[in-house]
């Protein structure tokens, strides 16, 4: 796995959590886990609030989990084997919120 910014080769770490991976340049807080497209900082704060606001819709029952993603897919036009958060941008977070938002409120 390459660093999206440097294009350098990502270390892998042994953590309790599994394996993380760092961009070996000083400075660079890129990282990423597991089958997760590595991220900075932001773009893992967007992640972890679009699961806050999104995963609650399926977690209480209202939806199954594959449907939401299917509808989140539908809405986002991805195709469901790319439609997990762990692989979007802060901009795609940002959709996932609204996504969400309307499903919560009725209007999707």
């Amino acid at each position: 796995m390459l660093c999206p910014e440097h294009i350098k080769s990502m270390i892998p770490q042994k953590t309790i959590y599994g394996d993380r991976l760092f961009c070996p340049i000083d400075g660079c807080d890129v990282v990423g886990w597991g089958n997760n497209s590595p991220a900075d900082t932001e773009t893992r704060r967007a992640r972890m609030h679009a699961h806050a606001i999104f995963d609650p819709l399926w977690k209480n029952g209202r939806y199954s989990r594959t449907k939401l993603y299917r509808k989140l897919a539908n809405f986002m036009r991805l195709d469901i084997e790319n439609t997990h958060i762990g692989f979007f941008n802060k901009a795609q977070c940002t959709t996932v919120i609204e996504f969400a938002n309307e499903v919560r409120d009725g209007l999707v």
